[in-house]
């Protein structure tokens, strides 16, 4: 493969987070520790370098000290929310999923290293989310009507708990599409979920499955927006997998019809480490994705992640008129679930993304728009 060159203070973050590659010099650890920032971690950095203990200059210590004892605080008031999460679940008499950012904490060497910015919770269908919603709800957790602008069909809009916590999202669906949408295919992934050591009240998802979700998730449901913190992600939760996992890895990714989204993650992942594909358990038997769809993704993720371009190419899945009317639908009533007096306010979001989306098209050009479509219809091949 070759590859868009890399940015050079990706690179720098690159090898101090996956590979304790210190800095030598005051700029080279103000560059690290502002793109560690810009890409969501920062906290990860300041667990890093506590663990490690490198030199470091003075102001970025104090700036990673303080990223260090705010992520504590943060996870300390998470557990928290956590105990009472579960306290209402079995009062209602349900069970729920753990999921994403919480799960992925775990992976992590020290769990407060990794951001996260609410709670996923998936209940097993519409109606028990619904129970579990107004037991939230009767127990002082609100919604805040502008706490969240984007499309979504799967949760329920965000909720707060009554003391100060992180958002809680509860879905009834992990996604809405790439299979994830079915929900036969919720009910399989809940077949094979288990008890959740952090969290004992809840459930966590076999984490084969849980990474080819979250594949999809940051590839084909967000478009790479997310950055580079999905591939430190990735890199923590499979490290210790070897090549018998990644072959049960391709093996569920070909009954899921993600072998696409498989394919294409890996790749990124290589490219963001600068490791030959050869050097990596699965790189004998697996190809990666055809240069052009990897060139295209590579400047996705290079393109400012404000951007909200991607979002009808993403969201609108149906062809024609019905599919503009159906991303309407879902952009202003979340699917129905909003009521009439939300409406005019997602309105307003929408046409503000689109002011927004016109500009950066502007900005951008034709190249953006054609990379996008190539790698939604490269993403949404069966099996590549």
């Amino acid at each position: 493969m070759t590859d868009l060159p890399l940015p050079r203070s990706w690179r720098f973050l690159v090898e101090a987070l996956w590979f304790q590659r210190w800095p030598t010099d005051p700029q080279g650890w103000n560059t690290v520790t502002q793109t560690a920032k810009a890409q969501g971690l920062l906290d990860a950095l300041a667990f890093a370098v506590y663990t490690f203990k490198p030199d470091l200059p003075p102001g970025v210590a104090q700036t990673l000290r303080e990223a260090r004892y705010n992520a504590e605080a943060r996870y300390a008031r998470t557990q928290a929310i956590i105990q009472d999460l579960g306290r209402l679940l079995r009062e209602a008499g349900l069970q729920a999923v753990l999921f994403k950012g919480l799960v992925l904490a775990q992976a992590y060497p020290y769990p407060p290293a990794r951001f996260f910015s609410d709670i996923d919770i998936l209940l097993p269908g519409r109606e028990a989310q619904e129970r579990y919603v107004a037991a939230l709800k009767a127990h002082g957790y609100r919604e805040e009507p502008e706490a969240h602008e984007g499309e979504s069909a799967q949760h329920y809009p965000k909720l707060f708990p009554p003391q100060t916590g992180l958002a809680v999202e509860v879905h009834r669906i992990l996604g809405r599409e790439g299979g994830f949408e079915r929900p036969e295919r919720t009910a399989e992934f809940w077949q094979a979920a288990r008890p959740c050591p952090a969290f004992p009240d809840f459930l966590e998802l076999d984490s084969i499955d849980h990474y080819l979700f979250l594949l999809y998730h940051a590839l084909q449901a967000h478009l790479l927006e997310l950055g580079v913190r999905t591939f430190y992600d990735f890199h923590r939760y499979t490290l210790a997998w070897d090549e018998a996992t990644w072959q049960r890895v391709f093996e569920r990714a070909t009954a899921l019809d993600l072998v696409p989204t498989l394919r294409l993650g890996l790749a990124l992942q290589s490219w963001i480490e600068g490791r030959p594909w050869g050097a990596y358990p699965w790189g004998a038997w697996l190809a990666p994705p055809p240069q052009a769809v990897l060139e295209a993704a590579q400047r996705a993720m290079l393109i400012e992640p404000e951007t909200e371009l991607h979002r009808p190419w993403r969201a609108k899945i149906k062809p024609g008129w019905r599919g503009w009317l159906a991303y309407l639908r879902l952009t202003i009533t979340m699917d129905g679930i909003l009521p009439w007096y939300r409406w005019p306010g997602r309105i307003g979001n929408l046409a503000q993304r689109t002011l927004r989306s016109l500009w950066h098209a502007a900005r951008h050009g034709d190249q953006a728009l054609a990379d996008r479509r190539r790698l939604l219809a490269w993403l949404r091949e069966k099996n590549g």
